[in-house]
């Protein structure tokens, strides 16, 4: 028995019986029909297979560096998985798979594969190579569903002037350092900066809608998918301004001394970045601006915005150790003050009034 799609053979199967054969015939020109059908043949083709093929299909839809992940994370998949036809791929195997996973890789690592796994599959969907998504459902092994802590070395307001400072000492561009520490962007949005992002009515701001990741061209979006807007303090301002005089509303803000797109590692070369940054990674002045904002008493769902992140709760589960706690301040002092018998006497605690503990 033969189903065609016009004039193409999409699905062939023998049958014992005729009354077989034509309910198979039925099945699967509904599928076809509705969209849900199956291409048989390419459906045995193995989960290896399929993985190159749809690393294929990446460059130019994400950036470099996401498509190396992709492809350190995919050249993982076990060989167990790996020669099983796709069609036949169960939730069962994906989620044996993911266990193995879970004892070579860190936690967010083990999240990160099972969302391009995801997408793998999805993919294979699309494709009709099969009907669902096996690793909608699963879940991480055991032990992996906590969240880490990124890694991060924030500076305090006087680390980074004087780091800026010294990396002005070597080129003016140093000042870069500034402003990448106070407005929390990544590299790739400052250098993706135009004249016209930078915005004076209601107040002085920074639209940031693109990203030009060091070696690329310079996307049309951000990593979080929206524009966003980052006021401008005054030391950020003087920065800006200068940079902004003489120079049309399409051409780019901050640019190398040859005129054109800054890229990272020449700025660092140029500013001696390794010497004068006391240890800390150009994504540390990410990390400075969240700090310098929470510490300061920015609410953390104004921070959340201007760091562009999805969720408020994703901006807490990096910073909440830098919310600001004057009432846990104030509390110990009140308990330091009552132990060491201090300047206010032995008065108990309770007998403290607000504005002591302020």
């Amino acid at each position: 028995m033969r189903v065609k799609d016009g004039r193409r053979d999409v699905a062939s199967k023998t049958f014992d019986t005729k009354r077989s054969a034509q309910a198979w015939e039925a099945e699967q020109k509904a599928k076809l029909s509705g969209g849900a059908w199956v291409d048989p043949k390419a459906g045995r083709t193995p989960v290896r297979e399929v993985i190159d093929e749809y690393l294929a299909t990446r460059p130019g839809i994400v950036s470099s560096k996401t498509l190396l992940t992709e492809h350190l994370l995919l050249g993982k998949v076990t060989p167990a998985l790996g020669r099983l036809p796709v069609s036949a791929v169960t939730r069962e195997d994906v989620q044996t798979d993911l266990g193995v996973q879970a004892l070579g890789l860190a936690t967010s690592s083990v999240k990160r594969y099972r969302g391009i796994l995801s997408a793998l599959f999805t993919y294979s969907v699309a494709r009709r190579l099969r009907e669902t998504n096996p690793v909608s459902g699963t879940k991480l092994p055991s032990g992996a569903e906590g969240h880490e802590r990124t890694e991060m070395a924030p500076y305090t307001l006087e680390e980074l002037r004087e780091v800026a400072a010294a990396c002005m000492e070597q080129s003016p561009d140093g000042d870069i350092t500034l402003f990448l520490g106070l407005t929390g962007l990544r590299w790739g949005e400052m250098a993706a900066l135009r004249v016209k992002d930078v915005l004076e009515v209601p107040r002085r701001a920074i639209r940031v809608s693109r990203s030009a990741p060091t070696g690329h061209a310079i996307r049309e979006t951000t990593k979080g998918g929206r524009d966003r807007f980052v006021p401008l303090v005054e030391d950020v301002w003087q920065i800006v301004a200068r940079r902004m005089v003489g120079r049309a509303p399409d051409d780019l803000l901050f640019v190398n001394p040859s005129g054109r797109i800054w890229g990272g590692w020449n700025w660092k070369c140029g500013v001696s970045w390794a010497q004068h940054a006391r240890g800390r990674r150009v994504h540390d002045l990410r990390h400075t601006a969240a700090t310098l904002w929470l510490s300061s008493g920015v609410p953390p769902k104004t921070v959340q915005a201007w760091l562009g992140h999805s969720t408020a709760t994703m901006t807490l589960d990096l910073y909440a150790h830098y919310l600001p706690a004057s009432e846990a301040d104030a509390g110990l002092r009140l308990m330091n003050e009552r132990l060491a018998g201090g300047a206010r006497g032995d008065r108990p605690a309770e007998q403290l009034t607000r504005r002591d503990a302020i």
